[in-house]
């Protein structure tokens, strides 16, 4: 939901509260504000599912990063330093416990783990607690790679749901104050003769503009060259 969608459900709810209390018993105009109020739970429940998703991919995300520097720095760190001479018999073993740079990103961190588990699990007691390691080292890799890629893949997840809730929310809106206006138009004789209702109702209705100026653009003259920086 952004600012302007924020606006216009606020002025769509305060309408029928205005419409409910001034009661003006057209029979028309109360079967629009039904079908009005059912769009509004429409947007409620559409709200609550942004919010939910918003907040499951938050919670994704910071267990990304907890696990990604878990994952690199606790368990595949010491595995990168010490295992190649541990190794030396296993072909390709020092390519496999490669460490990857901090910055990669999650495909290529998971990736190297994955091979550095391979080489560790070909010999699991060269990597034990009395050698220096972590305790269960080969378990603890394999929990916290399951456990990246769990954390990825909520968040992807989240941001599946977010966008289509984001998405019909935002047409939700639209058809709620679309609704309003054809609402208007049933009330506007009404309004004519109830000069105190109309305002109450105008001010409800309409979305205040953004203050501020506009930003200008700045032209260069006609025929002059852009300057060199």
């Amino acid at each position: 939901m952004n600012v302007k969608q924020g606006k216009q459900w606020r002025s769509i709810k305060k309408a029928l509260g205005i419409l409910h209390a001034e009661d003006p018993k057209i029979p028309h105009a109360e079967s629009l504000a039904r079908e009005i109020h059912v769009t509004l739970a429409e947007i409620e429940r559409l709200f609550g599912v942004q919010r939910g998703a918003s907040e499951a991919r938050e919670g994704h995300t910071l267990v990304v990063a907890r696990v990604r520097g878990e994952l690199r720095d606790r368990y595949m760190y010491p595995v990168a330093r010490r295992g190649p001479a541990l190794m030396k018999w296993a072909p390709s073993a020092e390519s496999a416990l490669r460490l990857p740079h901090m910055s990669v990103g999650n495909a290529r961190l998971i990736a190297a783990a994955r091979a550095m588990v391979k080489v560790v699990a070909l010999k699991p007691t060269l990597f034990s607690q009395q050698a220096g390691f972590e305790k269960d080292l080969l378990s603890k890799l394999r929990a916290s790679v399951r456990e990246l890629e769990g954390a990825i893949a909520g968040c992807a997840e989240a941001t599946r749901l977010l966008t289509k809730a984001t998405r019909e929310f935002g047409r939700a809106v639209t058809r709620g104050r679309s609704q309003l206006r054809m609402l208007e138009g049933v009330l506007k004789a009404y309004m004519h003769n109830n000069p105190g209702f109309a305002r109450l109702w105008r001010e409800a209705t309409r979305i205040p503009e953004k203050l501020g100026r506009p930003r200008k653009k700045k032209r260069r003259p006609p025929g002059l060259p852009p300057t060199d920086t």
